[in-house]
């Protein structure tokens, strides 16, 4: 994992600018999406036929539930992705020094090493299976980091679509009946 100390002071503003805006934009896609839906259902409560409005609502209610799911789906989607990387990171750390100890041991022995040294056998398997490990865990970060991404952008859509079902059948003038 990296650490705060290894990034230039300019490098981690950026770095944690982009990590506030990333929390924001999460709380404002799940709070806003959830606010949309007491919105209508409030909206439906002070109209003369609750019962119509809230049919006429309901899409824009689906809409904001959905949009929720997937805001709390983008966050399970970012643990996972970190936790990609936090594997990834780990690992290679572990395979800088399995790749040092080979190094040492050729120096030991004068610039050559025998691949049937029991030493190297092990050090070398440990490098071969620690960059696959490696590899595996950096794709799945990336993966989940589109699934993320996707599950951000639904959100947002879907927050979009909430509120514009009503307001474009208000302006194209949807009119409730009193009773």
């Amino acid at each position: 994992m990296t650490h705060k100390k290894d990034f230039d002071p300019v490098i981690q503003e950026s770095r944690d600018d982009r990590i506030a805006y990333s929390r924001q934009w999460h709380i404002w896609l799940g709070l806003g999406s959830a606010g949309g839906a007491i919105s209508m259902v409030s909206l439906s409560a002070s109209l003369p036929n609750i019962n119509v409005a809230i049919q006429f609502f309901l899409p824009s209610l689906w809409m904001f539930l959905f949009g929720v799911i997937f805001s709390a789906a983008s966050l399970l989607a970012l643990v996972r992705k970190a936790r990609g990387a936090e594997i990834h990171y780990g690992t290679a750390k572990l395979l800088d020094e399995n790749k040092m100890k080979l190094l040492q041991l050729m120096q030991i022995n004068g610039g050559h090493i025998n691949p049937d040294h029991p030493e190297f056998m092990i050090l070398d398997a440990k490098i071969k299976n620690g960059d696959k490990i490696a590899n595996k865990s950096w794709k799945t970060r990336n993966r989940w980091n589109f699934a993320s991404t996707i599950f951000q952008s639904m959100s947002a859509l879907l927050f979009v679509l909430g509120f514009l079902w009503p307001l474009s059948a208000l302006s194209l003038g949807h009119v409730f009946p009193l009773n």
